[in-house]
């Protein structure tokens, strides 16, 4: 999907709320929105998140939907300065239904002979974030 992301949230003092959205769903009508929850991990800067990721494809027979729920790790980049903050992530998500635009409802499926990795994807990603007290 898009490579941009708008995310807001808020720390509720050692978990993380955040919700993400694309605003490139304007230019063609496809979009990725995900619900995130995460904390640190221990006494290290590094955090881990687990969320759920609802993307929205324009095909043929209209838009069809998958739903994914995630997970994943970050760690602190050096920081820009100020109030900004970068970090370095990577998640895996996990499909768990595609449905909509003219076709069928499909469940994640463990049967024989389905090929085990076209159920999931990997992603790295860099955020940059205004953190303000």
């Amino acid at each position: 999907m898009h490579p941009l992301r708008i995310v807001g949230g808020l720390e509720l003092g050692r978990v993380d709320v955040t919700a993400a959205l694309d605003p490139l769903v304007a230019i063609d009508g496809q979009h990725d929105g995900d619900l995130v929850a995460g904390t640190r991990l221990g006494c290290t800067p590094w955090r881990w998140f687990g969320g759920v990721r609802s993307t929205a494809i324009a095909i043929t027979g209209g838009t069809t939907w998958q739903e994914q729920v995630i997970a994943g790790v970050t760690a602190p980049l050096p920081s820009p300065g100020g109030s900004l903050r970068a970090s370095f992530g990577v998640e895996l998500g996990m499909f768990v239904v595609k449905h909509g635009g003219g076709i069928a409802t499909e469940w994640v499926s463990w049967s024989p002979g389905r090929v085990f990795f076209e159920n999931y994807d990997l992603g790295l990603f860099v955020r940059f974030e205004y953190a303000r007290r």
